[in-house]
């Protein structure tokens, strides 16, 4: 039987809650595993409850939701009053009590020979707390993310000596070599600039010769002995890198750790495929330039300066940290379904225009020198506003975008995006789910469906595809509370050109690969097309049973009858008999393009 099917016959008292400690995890639980893994005997029957703190992202603010656990664990194993178990665990395999150590719960059924591999694994957590009451601990800990609440970028010192405005060799007091080689101060309201090969440090200074006054911009001014000086760096580049670098310098792992401070974490605890995707698929050739000091949260700045202009969240994944990108869609990604098979409770649903914004300003352009910005654009969508009358939202500031980067193309960008999600009213979808529906994320997509509510796309198109606003679990009961929302890329039909193209290899009438299978799915139909004749081939349509992506490898459910070769182009079949999947995401070019399956809406036609 599937985990559902047993929760759903009222199996909740057979639930197992597995706890992994450290990086070479030792296990401790609730019950024995049935199989697959063997936990040690004193160690069964320790822990007694957990609880997970529900976990959201929010449109319109870029705060990031921190996840938390509280576990508690029994010190006496059952009928061994006085054991310490637990106690003698932390003295023995750990040298500060816990504290930093990463932590992973698993949720499983037992006496039902479910194995540990069926196990769902929750998110891996940082212990922050450990407290001991009557022989039981409770141990408080929070997803990678708090780790992101830390100051960087601070280094500072002091001048040694009254220098006037014009002087250009600065002497500070510093008892390592802290400053870069070559970068930016900043000494009161002006920045001072040095170059590579003018900085040197000797005994208890640094030693800054031929610098540029007044740089960024600022005014040169007199500074007194003992004033505080702090490094400002300067960082240009993909916003995307950016972040990537803020995260992983100093981890010493990474291709990434090329900065003179940074967080510092592991590569492995960061899924950078994931993230360096999401670059190429929509940032690619975006610049930003931002400056780096005296920064008391790594998360704020990060937030505030590279999450908020691009709509990116921090999320968790069951592959590590990652990045969510909350207005728009990869064509041909594979979601998390949510439908029938996993859904367990009645579904509820509102639509609401109090969160409508259909004038939005943005001040841009800022000179780090001046402290101020010199561009202030304001876009509008006079559609919305001729609806719902002139709602402004409170303005936003990109301090990464600039005129020199081709800042205006960005904004013209993210507006338009920004606009068309917040414009019309929101629609929010409420649904339970069983466990095994809990990989998905706040932030993260699914196809979601579900006859108890309304066709939530009508003409606005790929009306299943959802994202994750908020997610919180009962590990009593295995059953997962998810909210969804439809975002700006349902409010535009949007004509994606069906692909076409020639077979690049043949393995056999059923196994074939193409430049990109990406852009196809399991569950589309695909026809043969005869270049030479422009006619397609006599096979009727296949389905696609499923497709490697590393390879670019399409297997087909049945073989195509025509002899395949590298000279056989693949086309889409006609709208009509197409799956949901293809019709909803391609604009087919055909005289028989049809009508949108969710509305009854024209199809896309191009006509000559």
């Amino acid at each position: 039987m599937s985990f559902e099917s047993l929760l759903a016959a009222g199996n909740e008292n057979k639930l197992n809650i597995v706890v992994a400690i450290g990086e070479t995890p030792v296990y401790f639980s609730k019950h024995q595993v049935d199989s697959g893994l063997v936990i040690d005997a004193d160690k069964v029957g320790l822990v007694d409850t957990a609880t997970i703190n529900p976990t959201a992202v929010d449109l319109r603010t870029i705060k990031s939701s921190i996840n938390s656990t509280t576990i508690t664990i029994k010190d006496d194993a059952e009928n061994q009053p006085n054991s310490n178990i637990f106690t003698n665990f932390m003295q023995q395999e750990t040298a500060n009590s816990l504290i930093e150590e990463p932590i992973s719960l698993y949720l499983g059924l037992v006496d039902l020979a479910f194995d540990f591999s069926d196990y769902v694994r929750l998110n891996e957590y940082i212990v922050k707390e450990v407290t001991l009451a009557s022989s039981v601990y409770k141990i408080k800990a929070k997803s990678l993310t708090d780790n992101f609440r830390r100051p960087f970028f601070n280094v500072r010192a002091q001048l040694t000596a009254d220098i006037n405005s014009i002087i250009q060799t600065i002497t500070v007091a510093t008892e390592a070599d802290v400053f870069e080689e070559a970068n930016y101060m900043r000494i009161g309201d002006e920045i001072i600039q040095w170059t590579a090969g003018n900085k040197t440090f000797a005994g208890n200074v640094t030693v800054f010769t031929n610098v540029v006054r007044g740089a960024l911009g600022s005014t040169a001014e007199s500074h007194s002995a003992d004033t505080v000086t702090s490094q400002l760096t300067e960082l240009e580049g993909n916003p995307i890198d950016m972040f990537l670098q803020l995260a992983l310098s100093g981890s010493g792992t990474s291709i990434y750790d090329v900065l003179h401070d940074g967080l510092g974490i592991p590569d492995t605890k960061i899924n950078v495929s994931a993230i360096e995707a999401i670059k190429g698929t929509f940032f690619a050739a975006d610049q930003f330039r931002l400056y780096l000091g005296e920064i008391e949260s790594a998360l704020d700045f990060i937030e505030s300066e590279i999450l908020l202009p691009n709509n990116l969240r921090i999320i968790e994944t069951q592959s590590g940290l990652s990045l969510a990108i909350l207005d728009q869609s990869v064509p041909g990604a594979s979601l998390p379904l949510l439908d029938d098979n996993n859904l367990e409770a009645k579904d509820t649903w509102k639509i609401s225009a109090n969160k409508i914004i259909n004038r939005q300003t943005v001040l841009w352009d800022y000179n780090e020198g001046t402290g101020e910005f010199e561009g202030l654009s304001t876009f509008n969508d006079e559609i919305s506003q001729s609806q719902f009358g002139i709602i402004e939202g409170a303005s936003l500031e990109f301090k990464g975008v600039h005129s020199d980067l081709s800042g205006g193309n960005i904004l013209v960008d993210r507006m338009g995006r920004f606009l068309a999600r917040f414009s019309t009213p929101q629609v929010e979808i409420g649904t339970k789910a069983f466990l095994s529906a809990f990989a998905p994320n706040p932030g993260e997509k699914v196809q979601f469906s579900s006859p108890e509510v309304p066709s939530p796309g009508g003409t606005l198109g790929l009306d299943t595809e959802l994202e994750i606003l908020s997610k919180g679990i009962n590990l009593s009961t295995g059953q997962v509370s998810y909210k969804l929302v439809f975002t700006s890329y349902f409010n535009l039909r949007r004509g994606v050109i069906a692909p076409s193209p020639l077979i690049s290899s043949v393995t056999s009438q059923s196994v074939f690969t193409v430049p990109d299978a990406t852009c196809y799915a399991a569950g589309h139909f695909l026809r043969l097309w005869d270049d030479v004749n422009s006619v397609y081939f006599a096979d009727a349509a296949v389905e696609v049973l499923s497709i490697d992506a590393s390879t670019n490898t399409i297997t087909m459910v049945g073989p195509f009858t025509t002899t395949l070769t590298t000279s056989v182009r693949l086309k889409l079949f006609d709208y009509p008999t197409s799956s949901v999947g293809q019709t909803s995401r391609y604009a087919f070019i055909s005289p028989n393009t049809g009508v949108f399956p969710s509305d009854s809406s024209n199809g896309y036609q191009i006509l000559f």
